[in-house]
């Protein structure tokens, strides 16, 4: 099947325009879209064969697992457990951004998404188009950069499209991204937290705002 592509407006879009996209997701597809920082590959994390197609798409270890996009900040309390306060506050000074925090997850979520340490990654999305998406779709995706691992983040379609061909089933344009960094990831999941990644929120920034929060 031949890829298909929308090209969207981020500032003047309908919620009908993404329709094709939600339903390539709830066949057990895959799709690239925008985010606020780069372009992401998702897959209805409750499909085990459309994540693993994330996997072999991206060639990415499997024991690497990929965080998820959420709709909603009530989407925390429905796939994980034991949420610190420092991570509750990280979430309102944060979401929706471009920070992916890791916390504990819960049994209700399929063991080929979850770390072997039972933790997930979830990020809650600032950009129109997938905030949109998100919310019609209502299931969580996979969020992870739509690149080969080990290369640059795509920050266009036209590099998605380049690269992966049909690969990926549908590719929604929204024009370039904003940031060519990755979200900036922390771990809350412990009693101490741990940035993992530095992204489009500066480690700096990140490490002043948990001081000033601490309980």
């Amino acid at each position: 099947m031949a890829m298909e592509v929308i090209r969207l407006d981020a500032g003047n879009f309908h919620r009908e325009d993404l329709q094709a996209a939600a339903e390539v997701l709830k066949s057990g597809g895959v799709i690239a879209y925008p985010t606020e920082t780069v372009y992401g590959l998702g897959a209805n994390i409750f499909q085990r064969e459309a994540v693993a197609r994330i996997f072999a798409i991206k060639g990415r270890d499997g024991k690497r697992p990929i965080s998820i996009m959420i709709s909603s900040p009530a989407d925390v309390d429905r796939f994980c457990d034991d949420i610190s306060i420092l991570g509750r506050m990280l979430m309102a000074a944060y979401w929706p951004g471009p920070l992916t925090l890791i916390l504990k997850a819960s049994k209700k979520l399929p063991d080929y998404i979850v770390s072997h340490e039972g933790r997930i990654g979830l990020r809650l999305p600032d950009h129109p188009i997938c905030a949109a998406l998100m919310r019609l779709h209502r299931e969580p995706i996979t969020s992870t950069s739509a690149n080969l691992s080990g290369q640059p983040p795509r920050v266009n379609a036209q590099q998605i499209i380049d690269q992966f061909g049909d690969q990926v089933d549908l590719v929604i344009d929204g024009g370039e991204c904003r940031s060519s960094q990755s979200s900036t990831v922390v771990d809350v999941s412990r009693a101490a937290p741990n940035v993992l990644r530095e992204g489009a929120i500066p480690i700096a920034e990140i490490m002043n705002r948990i001081s000033n929060l601490k309980p």
